[in-house]
């Protein structure tokens, strides 16, 4: 056998096992239809300020202290379509948002349908909602999260009662067992 000939075989065997490869990947990678619970903690911030000395708008390095735990209720099961029209298993979520010095959970409402709930579905573990007065961005693949809030400087208003910012860290997935109990 010729090295062409192994070539074209090793091309075949790859091409058949690709199908069975990427159906494992996107099963292992789908969200679980449970309740989960997530503690995170800023590790960067920064944004703009209004500096009353020089009457100009700064871009400083601000101290990240957000610290919160986001936990993602499990409402139903669905079925929608992906990206090239095919069905799949997704999953719809009440997401809150409770604030590390709070007891009072704030809703995180969906940027995907008119309603609280988010939906997962597939291989996408990443989401965006609004809530606790900003935009929340989570993905549950990396546990990383991005909250922004851009009100503001576009309001002519030049002080610092609200001014945008941008902060960044990461999560960890909360044990269900200690979910609800002191830490």
């Amino acid at each position: 056998m010729g090295l062409a000939s192994r070539k074209n075989m090793i091309r075949r065997a790859y091409l058949a096992a690709l199908p069975l490869l990427l159906a494992g990947a996107t099963a292992e990678a789908q969200i679980a239809p449970k309740d989960a619970s997530y503690s995170c903690a800023a590790e960067f911030a920064g944004g703009i300020r209004y500096n009353e000395q020089t009457k100009r708008w700064e871009g400083p390095t601000l101290k990240p202290e957000a610290k919160f735990v986001m936990r993602m209720r499990h409402v139903r099961s669905i079925k929608r379509k992906n990206f090239r029209g095919k069905d799949e298993p997704a999953q719809v979520f009440d997401v809150t948002i409770t604030k590390a010095d709070s007891n009072t959970p704030l809703p995180c409402y969906s940027w995907q349908v008119p309603s609280r709930s988010v939906v997962l579905g597939g291989v996408d573990m990443s989401f965006g909602c609004f809530g606790a007065l900003h935009e929340h961005q989570f993905d549950l693949k990396t546990n990383r999260f991005l909250i922004s809030s851009t009100a503001g400087y576009i309001f002519n208003t030049d002080n610092n009662n609200d001014t945008p910012i941008v902060i960044g860290g990461t999560c960890t997935k909360i044990d269900p067992a200690r979910v609800g109990s002191k830490r």
